[in-house]
């Protein structure tokens, strides 16, 4: 006897960073009964990697006759026959680890902790059977990846303004074929349609499509990734693609809330009452078979913990940090003044493999003025690279600003100086009255320039350092 649940199904997986692990595998082929793959949440020990088992699945609410969840020639099938009122979604959840509410059992109202150890980018694949379908219907069904928030407990629907949702897909039914899009209620302009968001191919009643859904949370690109299509891609951080057997149907689209961890998902059969709320509620079925969510975290050469910047007065100053790396042969640091055209400005040598968290950083000495735009290429030792976000600085101190700064280093007086040309400079030292104790003639390089003024010999008290450069003359008082 198939039994329909009254609230939702939660599955339980857990992140980690070694290679590509598969968090979730279920054929739905196992048992004939929906309990055959749930788990209460007095079930010891609690739902782990590995068991492929679930939390809950069904409908929201018990009411509705003409709603059934069911496995159906081994899939699990999603059904309603006509109009279902309010509450009676079908729900599919995940959580991104095993979740214990403290009393041996496992909880999807439990806090989910270690959030260094969720995924980062996932892979869901799943075998989708749309049928049954007698009219228009947009946004019928809705595919969510997100954070702890997409508890149906908690939401009759997992609407864009509860601000759970990280990428949200959605099947919509339209002349007697499906497709598949970002859902127009979720749409990344907040505006009008981005018809950007929509696929174009289309599907007729009862056709079979195998859903490959890549998404990245990594805080870095994705880089080089093959494809169901047998191509490689590249990946932004929080943008996803979405391919329907070989076909990539959308590329690239961006994250409804890039700053929600990947923790939860969510497959929602909506099944609320048209007439007061606009949601579809008409008759359609839903089989959903093959479901495999796979971790791809470890696949990246590092897990970069962040990458910033801020300006001084030596000029751009560059700071990240690696939770871990593998293979990493070093970092090219990109440079732009524009955004989007970036050169190499230098080089950091990375630690090869290691868990050990790694802080790095670099001086850019001749930023722009004004904006500056930087991010990090990550070469491994066989010449493979992935590149970070690009983070923005205000430079405060630029070539043209030719500042001059004095620093007494024991019996030594650096003086530093910024040029935006190459040349030559005139240095002075001059004491308080203003007799010239020494003068020198240097070579300068475009950016920052330091040369130091042998002060041994001279007796304590205030002196005056000046550089002339380009028919300019800069002056620094200091005392010794």
């Amino acid at each position: 006897m198939n039994r329909i649940l009254l609230t939702s199904l939660l599955v339980i997986f857990t992140g980690f960073y070694a290679n590509a692990q598969a968090i979730l595998t279920q054929p739905f082929n196992s048992g004939t009964d929906i309990a055959d793959y749930v788990r209460t949440n007095a079930t010891v020990p609690p739902i782990a990697v590995g068991d492929n088992m679930f939390f809950f699945i069904g409908k929201r609410a018990a009411g509705s006759t003409v709603v059934s969840t069911t496995i159906n020639n081994g899939k699990l099938r999603f059904d309603r026959t006509g109009a279902a009122g309010a509450n009676a979604n079908h729900y599919i959840v995940t959580a991104a680890r095993t979740v214990n509410d403290g009393a041996g059992g496992s909880d999807q109202n439990a806090a989910l902790t270690d959030a260094s150890n969720l995924p980062k980018v996932i892979k869901l694949s799943v075998d989708i059977t749309v049928s049954n379908f007698d009219q228009d219907m947009t946004n019928a069904v809705v595919l969510s990846i997100g954070g702890s928030g997409l508890n149906p407990a908690g939401n009759s629907d997992i609407s864009k303004t509860n601000g759970a949702n990280h990428s949200v897909l959605a099947i919509t039914t339209s002349g007697g074929k499906y497709k598949f899009s970002r859902p127009t209620a979720w749409d990344d302009d907040g505006g009008t349609a981005d018809p950007n968001n929509v696929s174009t191919a289309s599907y007729n009643s009862g056709d079979t499509k195998t859903l490959t859904w890549i998404i990245n949370n990594s805080g870095q690109t994705y880089q080089n990734y093959t494809g169901p299509d047998g191509n490689t891609h590249t990946l932004g951080d929080n943008e996803y693609d979405l391919y329907a057997g070989t076909d990539l149907i959308l590329a690239n689209r961006t994250a409804t809330h890039g700053s929600i961890a990947i923790t939860s998902f969510v497959f929602i059969l909506r099944s609320i009452d048209l007439a007061t709320t606009g949601l579809p509620n008409n008759r359609i079925t839903v089989d959903f078979d093959n479901l495999a969510i796979e971790d791809l975290s470890g696949t990246l050469p590092i897990r970069l913990a962040y990458f910033k910047g801020r300006s001084n007065a030596d000029g751009n100053q560059l700071e990240w940090e690696t939770a871990s790396e593998s293979s990493n042969s070093h970092f090219e640091i990109l440079h732009s003044t524009n955004g989007s055209t970036f050169s190499p400005i230098g080089r950091v040598e990375g630690k090869g493999s290691t868990t050990v968290n790694t802080y790095y950083q670099f001086l850019d000495t001749n930023p722009a003025d004004g904006i500056n735009y930087y991010k990090l290429r990550q070469v491994d030792f066989s010449n493979h690279w992935t590149e970070s976000e690009v983070i923005r600085i205000h430079s405060t101190y630029s070539p043209g600003n030719n500042a001059l700064s004095a620093t007494q280093r024991g019996g030594q007086t650096e003086l530093r100086f910024k040029t935006a040309t190459a040349g030559k400079a005139i240095v002075s030292l001059l004491d308080i009255n203003g007799r010239l104790l020494v003068r020198k003639t240097v070579g300068t390089t475009i950016g920052i320039n330091v040369v130091n003024l042998d002060m041994h010999n001279m007796p304590s008290g205030i002196y005056v350092g000046a550089v002339t450069l380009d028919g300019h003359t800069l002056k620094v008082r200091f005392k010794k």
